[in-house]
């Protein structure tokens, strides 16, 4: 049985009233008392919001609300963008359990589900709009990225960071069906949409994709690429600063580890569709990375990648070692194995830091380290792709 998708409420019969029945939605404020889904803001669209729970809540196989969710992304990213004042604790429990539970679970469905094929026009259009809709927000939460203990920002961001990788993601269903059929009229709409608002800010139009003409000036040449919504994707995320914010926080002491992988997941995936500037510029903040942060780190203390021992595998640490190599060959012109060796040898001192620690759980993740760089130094070997997904999940489980 194939998820059903509805493109809005209008189309959902059971998005009435009886969606907001406290005794429907299991959902508890910061006091612990129960939240009442009345419209208590007039920026967030709180009935949508409930509609949007309550299907994933019921159904979360089947249902989802690509528009709605579209709605609830968009207006939470002009509140954080805005700073505007909550008029209620019900506004932060929705906006909270719409970055960390909705986001992640409906990009799943809307960029994975081989069923878009029989999906309208107008949900396709939705779910496009969701994702810019979803950069939007990314920015408005970097934007608010200080030195601070605190894992709040954090854990809105990492969720949302891994849904955008999704959409960007040029080999998922989505993109490949739009990238060989085309597109509907309301999808072309939403591109010139969101072009023309990005350029009335005075940014330049291409940025990032290397597919693009940096000189076009009409987005109608856009619409014309085989890939035109994954292009257009890459593009707004350089138009909106959210690919310069991005590269700024890998550079950024105070940005916990965990928050540099999730940040760094998206940008990998989308590595070989860059403009040869945007590789650059990557590549730099990686190695600032690397070698500004990283090495100095495993020097004074190991333990300082564990951030703070949240986390107690060093799994963040072994994935952004994964990834840098292939980014940072970007700067070495494209040599992957003068970029390994780069990356291997500050990931050689981080094994035998971990292996001078009397505890059995960091030899084990010593082990995982040394296998991932013999991994990696075979597919070199075999001129195989340094970095991929597979690689990255096939880690050995520690925990």
């Amino acid at each position: 049985m194939e998820p059903t998708l509805s493109a809005s409420t209008n189309t959902n019969e059971d998005s009435t009233s009886d969606l907001v029945e406290e005794d429907d939605i299991d959902m508890q404020s910061p006091l612990g008392t129960p939240v009442s889904f009345a419209p208590l803001s007039p920026v967030f669209p709180a009935e949508k919001f409930a509609s949007v729970w309550q299907n994933l809540k019921r159904h979360p196989s089947w249902t989802i609300q690509p528009g709605n969710t579209a709605d609830c992304i968009a207006a939470t990213a002009s509140i954080v963008d805005d700073n505007l004042a909550m008029t209620s604790q019900a506004d932060a429990v929705y906006m909270q359990r719409l970055m960390r539970d909705v986001v992640p679970d409906a990009f799943e469905k809307f960029f994975n589900e081989n069923s878009i094929r029989t999906w309208s026009p107008v949900v396709q259009e939705d779910i496009l709009h969701a994702a810019f809709a979803l950069m939007d927000l990314i920015t408005a939460k970097l934007k608010h990225l200080v030195p601070s203990e605190s894992t709040e920002v954090d854990e809105d961001l990492i969720p949302m960071l891994t849904a955008m990788g999704l959409s960007l993601d040029r080999f998922c269903p989505y993109h490949e069906y739009t990238c060989h059929s085309s597109l509907s009229p309301k999808v072309e709409r939403l591109i010139r949409q969101r072009t023309t608002e990005a350029r009335a800010l005075g940014i330049a139009w291409s940025v990032l994709a290397a597919e693009v003409d940096p000189d076009l000036e009409d987005p109608e040449g856009l619409l014309e690429m085989p890939h035109a919504c994954h292009v257009a994707l890459i593009n707004y995320m350089g138009l909106i600063q959210l690919f310069d914010m991005a590269c700024q926080a890998l550079e950024q002491d105070h940005v916990k580890y965990g928050l540099v992988e999730a940040i760094m997941e998206p940008l990998a995936k989308v590595m070989d569709w860059l403009s040869r500037e945007a590789q650059e510029r990557l590549a730099d903040a990686c190695q600032a990375l690397l070698q500004r942060r990283l090495a100095p780190a495993i020097e004074k203390d190991v333990e300082l990648l564990s951030d703070s021992g949240r986390d107690r595998m060093f799994n963040s640490a072994s994935s952004i070692f994964l990834r840098l190599p292939k980014i940072i060959a970007a700067r070495l012109e494209g040599d992957e194995q003068l970029a390994f060796r780069t990356v291997s040898a500050v990931q050689r001192e981080f094994v035998e830091k971990l292996l001078t620690k009397p505890v059995f759980q960091r030899h084990m993740t010593a082990v995982r380290e040394v296998l991932n760089m013999l991994r990696a130094a075979q597919k070199i070997r075999s001129n195989g792709q340094l970095y991929d997904d597979q690689a990255i999940k096939a880690r050995i489980p520690l925990s």
